[in-house]
């Protein structure tokens, strides 16, 4: 039941990640920011310049991009988000090459078809083997040999 509930409430934030993308990415800078901001601010309270406060709440983000990245994982939804570059990249790279494409796909089709062919003609001839016809009018020739 509890997992039910948490899939429940994930299925909108992770719909949000997808569709408002840079509504949630301008949310994490912002979060971010705001965390350097106040270990800024508490570094300064202990009494250090604001220059090497600053520096020393970037080094304890260890690495905001990193990071950033880390939370975008959580998200959930990156796969979809690989998927959609790819297939951009793919439509790209088929608009500049159109013949390539069209050779790769004839190959393919022409393969996938040849081994169909191939395989409809290995069933019919071990799993269906002249179904159809009467077995009693069967005749075996053999070969005469002299002795």
């Amino acid at each position: 039941m509890v997992r039910l509930r948490r899939l429940l409430h994930m299925i909108p934030l992770r719909l949000r990640a997808l569709l408002r993308r840079g509504e949630v990415e301008r949310e994490l800078a912002e979060e971010f920011e705001y965390y350097v901001e106040e270990r800024t601010r508490r570094e300064m309270a202990r009494g250090v310049s604001a220059e090497e406060a600053r520096a020393a709440a970037r080094r304890a983000l260890d690495g905001q991009a990193r990071q950033m990245e880390a939370c975008r994982e959580t998200w959930g939804v990156t796969f979809l988000d690989h998927l959609g570059r790819d297939l951009r990249t793919g439509v790209r790279g088929w608009r500049r090459t159109p013949g390539l494409w069209a050779l790769a796909t004839i190959t393919l089709g022409v393969g996938l078809g040849a081994n169909a062919t191939i395989f409809s003609v290995v069933d019919v001839i071990y799993h269906h083997p002249l179904s159809g016809l009467d077995p009693e009018r069967y005749a075996v020739l053999e070969a005469f040999q002299e002795k």
